[in-house]
C-alpha cells in the first residue's frame, strides 16, 4: 500500500520522523525514482493488529511532526 503523506512536510524529515519516533520501517518511495517523493510504501500483509498498531504510531508521529512545524510558519 502506498501512502501519500507530501502535504506534512520535507521528505527528509518525514523519513526520520518516521523510523526514528515512530519507530517503523518503511520504505521511501524515492529508491523509485523522484516521482515518488512525499510517498511511502507500507506492507500490509501482516496480523491486523500488528497493521493498526503500525498504523496508530505512524498517525501519531506524523501528527506531532506536523504541528511542530506548523506552529514554527
Amino acid at each position: 500500500m502506498w501512502i501519500n503523506l507530501s502535504a506534512y512536510g520535507n521528505h527528509a524529515e518525514l523519513d526520520d520522523i518516521i523510523l526514528n519516533k515512530g519507530k517503523l520501517w518503511l520504505d521511501s518511495g524515492l529508491m523509485f525514482g523522484a516521482g515518488g517523493e512525499g510517498f511511502w510504501r507500507i506492507n500490509v500483509a501482516c496480523p491486523r493488529s500488528v497493521l493498526l498498531t503500525g498504523l496508530n504510531r505512524l498517525a501519531e508521529c506524523i501528527a506531532q511532526y506536523y504541528s511542530s512545524i506548523k506552529g514554527n510558519l
